[in-house]
């Protein structure tokens, strides 16, 4: 996806950026998704909403991240921790964030069936992530909910780009599954291979937070179905149960119908990244039947 910006624009709002809370050089572009235009400004990045629908976001990214990754960051991957929130200008008419860059290539350029250092490594961070949330924690409307809720979606996405039969029956599985019941948990909400950034087969971080809300940490664990072997993916079970994360067969399950719902919306995209996530998944998740 792409987002056209002037370069005025984003000169007068870097303008507006405290000295210490301010990158170096000239912002450049490194992307688009739904939701925000990002641009690299020396070792930070400004995050633009580029639609109304993402001003949640970008709130609860400025309220929550720092609480919510806290053990994440001490596990030792970084975050983009958000350090200034802009106000709607002339030139740009929705509120905005300038956050730290968070180093490393997007794990989807890693060849599969070399990933098992960053499924371990993934496992550390998830099981340091998915602490008690506070009851004042944000509630995400499309990834703190049940299976069931998403059922409508799902039809939607699968009917547009033909989704094969089996994966519908993993879905169904899900959505069958028992739900969860423990206390909510912060989630990443929006973990594919596009959000995770790695160097020589190491994870260096987590990105975009858009989607960090409170609830059932399946929706984070479809990450092992979706660009892990089944191979990677137990030995990333046996760390998780090892640091004390839940492990039962309902919740993977649900984290293996999460990763279908995620790879039927992927392939619903104009975005050649999102349509490579969402091929490789469909590799990795038919080997997992």
């Amino acid at each position: 996806m792409t987002a056209s910006i002037s370069p005025i624009v984003l000169e007068q709002l870097t303008s507006f950026v405290p000295d210490q809370f301010s990158g170096t050089g000239t912002p450049s572009y490194l992307g688009a998704g739904w939701d925000f235009a990002v641009y690299r400004w020396g070792d930070r990045v400004l995050r633009l909403p580029i639609r109304d629908q993402a001003l949640t976001c970008l709130q609860n990214e400025y309220s929550w991240i720092p609480d919510a990754t806290n053990t994440l960051v001490e596990s030792g991957l970084a975050v983009p921790l958000p350090r200034f929130r802009g106000e709607p200008t002339e030139g740009f008419p929705r509120p905005w964030l300038v956050s730290d860059h968070v180093p490393g290539e997007p794990l989807i350029r890693m060849p599969r069936g070399q990933r098992g250092r960053a499924a371990r490594d993934i496992a550390v961070a998830l099981a340091a992530m998915h602490q008690p949330a506070p009851p004042d924690a944000p509630h995400n409307p499309f990834r703190n909910v049940t299976l069931e809720e998403k059922a409508t979606a799902f039809a939607s996405y699968s009917a547009r780009v033909n989704l094969p039969a089996e994966l519908h029956e993993v879905f169904q599985l899900g959505v069958q599954a028992e739900p969860w019941r423990g206390e909510k948990l912060w989630c990443h909400g929006d973990l594919h291979p596009g959000n995770i950034l790695s160097r020589d087969q190491q994870v260096t971080g987590l990105i975009d937070f858009g989607d960090l809300g409170a609830g059932d940490p399946a929706v984070d664990l479809a990450i092992f179905f979706l660009a892990f072997t089944p191979e990677e993916r137990e030995h990333a079970r046996v760390i998780l149960r090892s640091l004390g994360h839940n492990d039962d067969g309902a919740l993977w399950a649900r984290a293996r119908a999460w990763a279908v719902h995620m790879t039927a919306a992927l392939l619903t995209s104009t975005d050649a990244d999102n349509r490579e996530i969402a091929s490789q998944a469909l590799t990795l998740l038919s080997a997992n039947r």
